[in-house]
């Protein structure tokens, strides 16, 4: 409940501020953070709230493969607004905002984020095992998220 209520807020943050951007000339669009709902075969969105995030320098890649920042890590949710408008952006962090300390692997219940070194890069990210995922999201837990990875992401 309290996971689509954010992201309500969200949607509407990122049309207010695209709303805003236009009214000054830019052309603008928001982005809420939800591809869709139940779906199974991607996992994933069109649009990558945490590519753009690492881009920007507010995080990197951890391996839980969720952006993780110096002061929220993984406890961060995101939308985007795509514009016109020139805009100042931070320089990216130097070194990875995840410590490698495998505390999300041990806890996920799915085992998806296994196979982790072969593949991790805290700059673009890695596919985890999304069939494992969301079997675990969409069977085991009935479409309820479980959020195990972003809690065992140490503060």
């Amino acid at each position: 409940m309290e996971f689509d209520a954010v992201n309500q807020i969200l949607l509407g943050m990122s049309h207010q501020l695209a709303r805003s951007l236009e009214k000054d000339g830019y052309e603008s669009m928001g982005i809420g953070p939800e591809a869709s709902i139940g779906d199974y075969a991607r996992l994933k969105g069109d649009f990558s709230h945490k590519h753009s995030a690492v881009l920007c320098g507010l995080g990197t890649f951890g391996v839980n493969n969720l952006l993780v920042t110096p002061k929220h890590r993984s406890r961060v949710r995101l939308a985007s607004v795509i514009t016109t408008a020139p805009l100042v952006y931070d320089e990216l962090l130097p070194v990875s905002a995840c410590d490698q300390c495998q505390q999300c692997v041990h806890q996920c219940p799915s085992g998806a984020l296994d196979q982790w070194e072969e593949h991790y890069s805290h700059r673009t990210g890695w596919t985890i095992n999304k069939e494992k995922c969301a079997h675990y999201i969409f069977v085991t837990n009935a479409g309820k998220r479980c959020g195990i990875c972003v809690k065992a992401c140490p503060q």
